[in-house]
């Protein structure tokens, strides 16, 4: 039985080693690893502006296959105002990214798009409204604007992130659970 197995997965092993693989996740995704700080102005849900100190860490995991990305937003006292979670992965068809986001109790997946340095994604925000969110790391620091985008009515921003890079991580792979 297992000499079948050996033979049988062979062919399959050597097709894949001949074909060109495309760029991992994390080479796609280069820009935007690190530990990174800066500020977060907005309108809340309820209308109002705030401002916070928005950190994010993002690290790759599995071979690059995997971008994780944790962003926290501090009020001026250092209170946990704003926490999200998301795991960037290959889509179902070629060349595509995927960005499975977590907040609170909402979570989602979205497509991600990467033109260059520059960096999209958009999620439904009700009947013919969606918002859209594109990072611009061209002159080296993180410039995230999220844009509410209603049918019928121009765009509203309702964040917007300038963070510079602090440093850098090896979050999430540093200190695993050995045996």
């Amino acid at each position: 039985m297992r000499s079948w197995w050996i033979i049988g997965t062979a062919p399959v092993w050597l097709a894949s080693a001949a074909t060109a693989q495309p760029a991992s996740v994390a080479d796609t995704l280069s820009m935007m690893q690190g530990l990174w700080k800066g500020s977060a102005t907005g309108m809340g849900p309820e209308g109002k502006p705030f401002a916070i100190t928005q950190t994010e860490r993002v690290g790759a995991l599995l071979d690059g296959r995997l971008v994780a990305i944790e962003g926290r937003g501090y009020d001026a006292d250092r209170t946990l105002k704003f926490n999200a979670f998301a795991v960037i992965s290959r889509g179902d068809k070629p060349g595509t990214l995927e960005f499975r986001a977590y907040q609170g109790d909402d979570a989602g997946t979205f497509a991600m798009s990467v033109d260059g340095r520059v960096v999209r994604w958009q999620r439904p925000a009700g009947p013919g409204a969606i918002v859209r969110f594109t990072i611009d790391f061209t002159q080296g620091n993180w410039h995230e604007i999220g844009e509410y985008l209603a049918d019928g009515k121009p765009p509203a921003k309702i964040i917007e992130l300038n963070l510079s890079r602090v440093a850098d991580t090896d979050w999430p792979r540093a200190n695993p659970v050995l045996p």
